[in-house]
């Protein structure tokens, strides 16, 4: 994939990827609470 790095351009790549980052982590820490609730050792959500 080809990028017209001009300041505008670069900027909306490191949004669009720093999102990406962002979701993946969240991602992981709500699939680790799950782990834990699931095993009894997260704490309950109300």
């Amino acid at each position: 994939m080809l990028y017209d790095f001009t300041p505008a351009a670069s900027l909306i790549v490191f949004l669009e990827i720093s999102q990406g980052v962002a979701a993946d982590a969240l991602a992981v820490a709500i699939d680790a609470d799950y782990e834990a609730e699931r095993s009894g050792m997260g704490v309950a959500r109300t």
